[in-house]
């Protein structure tokens, strides 16, 4: 399946879809009372939490706002770590479910192996080693998940603090999981409308649907153009240079007449002074 190419921004550029709910299919063990639909927008190498979904209700218009951001990154920065620089490039870190890094997927790479050393078992949508591998089925599996959950939150929040810190090493690596130099992340903003639901006289029509079973999503870029954000060295070597050769000229007042000087003081007035000592010595 081919990816949809978008020529332009604007709601019209855009994709319009419109969904049907069976509401009969519901299951309130699993979704609760809320009825609606669930939308993932972000990069196809990148992992989403589902914490991260949009909820889209029922009996609305729903319009969604897409503006990317791209971020990139010297390469000059390679010689400084990832903690401070505050991002580390594809090649700096491998992740062992992932091909790509982004700091999600570091993240649920992360969880995945704690939660197989701790839980011997993982769910059935995360990445498998093997086939033979065993799936959580029981509440001990999911209560164990849980609290693997909590825990590989709580090691991510210790490690930032650690790389924070004035005491660590250079050499030693870092285990927080930053977010990758040269990425594209995409911000959305929502907005809803109702929907009309009467249909004139008031009669039914076969095969139009009732109410809270359809729901309409208009996904578009909001502008044509976008601007990116570059992190590069503030104080390169140039920068820094000229900027020692900017103190020196202040605190010691030199400049062009100070260069005429000294070529005056060292070259031109000793010269002068041996000539003419020259000349009175031959007129004598």
């Amino acid at each position: 399946m081919q990816p949809l190419r978008v020529m332009a921004s604007g709601e019209a550029n855009g994709l319009g879809v419109e969904l049907f709910l069976n509401t009969s299919e519901h299951q309130y063990a699993c979704d609760g009372n809320s009825l609606g639909f669930t939308v993932l927008i972000s990069s196809p190498a990148d992992h989403v939490y589902t914490s991260t979904v949009l909820r889209i209700p029922m009996d609305r218009m729903t319009t969604i706002e897409v503006s990317p951001i791209t971020y990139k990154t010297d390469s000059s920065l390679r010689s400084l770590a990832p903690y401070q620089r505050q991002c580390s490039f594809q090649n700096e870190r491998r992740l062992e479910h992932y091909e790509y890094y982004t700091d999600s997927n570091c993240q649920h790479d992360l969880l995945v192996k704690e939660a197989r050393r701790m839980c011997n078992c993982v769910l059935f949508n995360w990445p498998r080693v093997s086939l033979q591998e065993s799936v959580c089925s029981t509440d001990e599996d999911f209560q164990c998940i849980t609290n693997v959950n909590g825990k590989v939150e709580e090691q991510l929040i210790y490690a930032y603090y650690a790389d924070s810190e004035a005491r660590r090493e250079q050499r030693e690596q870092s285990k927080s999981c930053h977010p990758s130099c040269n990425d594209v992340i995409y911000s959305s903003q929502v907005f809803y409308s109702d929907l009309i639901r009467d249909y004139g006289d008031g009669t039914p029509h076969w095969g139009i649907p009732g109410q809270s079973e359809v729901t309409q999503i208009n996904v578009h870029f909001y502008e044509d153009f976008f601007l990116g954000q570059h992190r590069h060295a503030q104080y390169d070597d140039y920068y820094f240079a000229g900027a020692i050769g900017g103190l020196l000229s202040l605190f010691l007042g030199f400049s062009i007449i100070s260069v005429a000087e000294l070529v005056y003081f060292v070259i031109l007035r000793p010269a002068y002074t041996i000539l003419k000592e020259m000349y009175y010595q031959r007129n004598k």
